[in-house]
């Protein structure tokens, strides 16, 4: 991976990249033991870089220490409120500061995205759907015009995507994300600061409901998304 790397100091940017996609495509299954060595040795670079990337990945939850090891971090119903009811504040900035920041240009083009998200979504789509859907959230960041803000908020998605289980992601739920992102958009573009907040909570506790209807399905019974 280090080959034809020009300058050296990115190496720990791009290992951390690795071993959180694999950890959020979950190719690192929650629970799993993550050691320096073997993820130097799956990635072809030194233990350096790897160690610094953990230590990063720790800070962010998606890397728990236990029983004196490092392992992915396991989703649990209580994890899962508190990693998404913050998730669900974070985004709401976000979106809140897009809508008075974000130009007609960026709202036009937030729209756009918008659109091509609830098409990969018709067509169940999922990695046309993931594509945009980092398109989108980098678009409202760069709104937002506050690069603390959409650190947090980054971080703290990471790890949300983290918890899910990627069965969740039924044709159903994936037609209600894309609607979602579709109403979010609209209201950002419309400069509605009170929808823009209201509809990005109210997505974010869709995906924290629909994930606790898993972990616990006496309390929570297919709960049902409010976009509109």
């Amino acid at each position: 991976m280090a080959t034809g790397i020009e300058r050296p100091r990115l190496i720990g940017d791009i290992v951390l990249e690795k071993i959180r996609d694999a950890i959020v495509s979950h190719r690192l299954k929650p629970g799993e033991r993550v050691s320096e060595a073997g993820v130097a040795a799956m990635l072809a670079v030194s233990k350096t870089p790897v160690r610094e990337a953990l230590i990063r990945l720790r800070a962010i939850g998606l890397v728990v220490a236990e029983d004196g090891a490092l392992r992915v971090v396991q989703a649990s119903p209580q994890l899962i409120r508190d990693v998404y009811e913050t998730r669900a504040n974070a985004d709401a900035l976000l979106a809140e500061l897009a809508t008075v920041r974000g130009s007609k240009a960026d709202k036009v083009a937030l729209l756009d995205t918008a659109q091509r998200l609830t098409d990969s979504a018709a067509a169940y789509a999922v990695d046309e759907f993931a594509e945009a859907e980092a398109v989108l959230h980098t678009q409202i960041e760069r709104m937002s015009a506050n690069a603390f803000a959409s650190d947090n908020a980054r971080a703290v998605r990471d790890l949300s995507r983290g918890l899910q289980n990627p069965d969740l992601f039924t044709p159903k739920v994936t037609r209600a994300c894309g609607e979602a992102y579709a109403s979010i958009a609209q209201v950002i573009h419309d400069g509605d600061i009170n929808l823009a907040r209201t509809r990005t909570t109210s997505y974010v506790h869709y995906l924290m409901n629909t994930m606790l209807a898993v972990e616990e399905p006496v309390v929570l019974n297919d709960p049902s998304p409010v976009f509109v």
